[in-house]
């Protein structure tokens, strides 16, 4: 078998054998033509004909995706491997992780820009100026990053090996919150984030950054709070004492919120609603428009959950006008979900099915099955309020399939409602 790859190699052309042995040295699993024009230093607009050339050949062949291509097997790349260690020297393999690296970055910055235009980022790639629009719409954003994910991820386990701890927590930031978006169930355990996290954690504790220790917590906090696993609460708190320590008010305001709803999630009802106060106080504090929307969404959940529905709608009203303003359509139907709940509970069926449904047609033409979950279990409720019994079990039904699909904690429970609802 080498000895065929050998055959095949020597035939190619010399951007061809370039690309071929330089990818055979860095850990992405399925790349594009642009990777590998970046990563091997040819033209990019050779790039195609080079990645065509090598499938032509049998040494590539087609990813998961249109576009993207693969190794064609284990001993294909061991092959490429083996060639490139035996033709460039260590720093010029160093060369090729360095270019790719820098690259995904810039590539994921770009899209957390474009998919959260109002969310301040942590970090060198955060603070440059602005790329030429590169993602031609938010879903184009959101599907680089799920799909890059597994690139990102590898490309961090090797810069932790590595030693470059100011790239592996940079990566962290850069994927933050990729597991929330609607594509993330494609084989990604949750795990594999509180990994990414954890290795920034790490690698900014032997760099002796504070604050960035305090934003992987924050993270880890984030991720255990959407799966409602109680280790979020200390992760939080870990993330509070050294924002503290730091005398960093945003990176505070941050881990206080994780915190306010680590405790939220615990029932904690009374001491949510205090640390939720607090965060948003100090974003206030340091004008951070988006922290303070995302903690009057999390007090409009408290007043909820007291039975105070003209202040949760306040506070829910406050926090979508930003999100609606600044493009981050998954919060904005959450939120138009939670206000509907509300205005269900103050006797407004009318509104809250506007809300609703707003929100079921928001999520709809954003793929995103965990809010169209949450709209239909609440569409399920108004249905019960009008004594419909047929459309309510149409409601449960649909939340239960979208909600189970992505693993969402509400699902179990919302399928015993169903189950009892057909045995009547």
């Amino acid at each position: 078998m080498p000895a065929e790859m050998n055959a095949r190699y020597e035939e190619l052309s010399p951007a061809a054998r370039r690309a071929y042995r330089l990818m055979g040295s860095l850990p992405c699993t399925e790349f594009t033509s642009d990777l590998v024009a970046v990563a091997a230093a040819i033209p990019r607009a050779q790039a195609p004909g080079a990645v065509a050339e090598l499938s032509r050949a049998g040494l590539f062949t087609s990813g998961r995706s249109e576009g993207r291509v693969r190794f064609c097997s284990a001993l294909g790349r061991d092959h490429a491997a083996s060639l490139s260690k035996a033709t460039y020297s260590d720093s010029a393999r160093g060369a090729a992780f360095e270019r790719m690296t820098r690259w995904l970055l810039q590539m994921a910055v770009t899209a957390q820009q474009a998919l959260h235009p109002g969310r301040p980022g942590t970090g060198r790639y955060f603070q440059q100026p602005s790329a030429p629009m590169v993602f031609a719409h938010r879903g184009a954003a959101a599907e680089w990053l799920t799909t890059e994910s597994d690139n990102l991820m590898a490309t961090q386990r090797e810069t932790f090996r590595l030693g470059r701890r100011q790239e592996v927590y940079e990566l962290a930031e850069a994927m933050r919150d990729v597991w929330a978006l609607p594509a993330r169930g494609r084989g990604r355990p949750i795990s594999n984030w509180k990994q990414v996290h954890w290795h920034g954690w790490a690698a900014a504790k032997k760099a002796n950054e504070p604050r960035w220790q305090a934003r992987m917590l924050e993270g880890l906090a984030a991720v255990c709070n959407h799966t409602r696993q109680p280790e979020a609460e200390e992760y939080a708190r870990q993330a509070l004492d050294l924002a503290r320590d730091a005398h960093d008010d945003a990176r505070v305001a941050a881990a206080l919120t994780e915190l306010g709803v680590a405790q939220l999630i615990a029932s904690d009802i009374h001491q949510a609603n205090r640390t939720l106060s607090q965060a948003r106080n100090l974003y206030q504090g340091v004008g951070d428009d988006w922290g303070i929307a995302v903690a009057n969404r999390r007090l409009g959940q408290i007043a909820a959950d007291q039975g105070r529905h003209h202040d949760a709608l306040g506070h829910y009203e406050f926090a979508l006008a930003y999100v609606t303003d600044h493009g981050e359509p998954l919060l904005q139907a959450r939120i138009l979900t939670l206000a509907g709940r509300s205005h269900l509970r103050l006797g407004h069926a009318e509104l809250a099915e506007t809300r609703l449904n707003a929100a079921l047609t928001i999520a709809q033409q954003n793929a995103a099955d965990e809010e169209s979950g949450h709209a239909h279990a609440a569409l399920a409720e108004l249905a019960e309020h009008r004594s419909d019994f047929e459309t309510q079990c149409e409601h449960l039904q649909l939340a239960y399939l979208q909600l189970a699909s992505v693993g969402a904690p509400q699902a179990p429970a919302i399928g015993e409602t169903l189950a009892g609802l057909r045995r009547t």
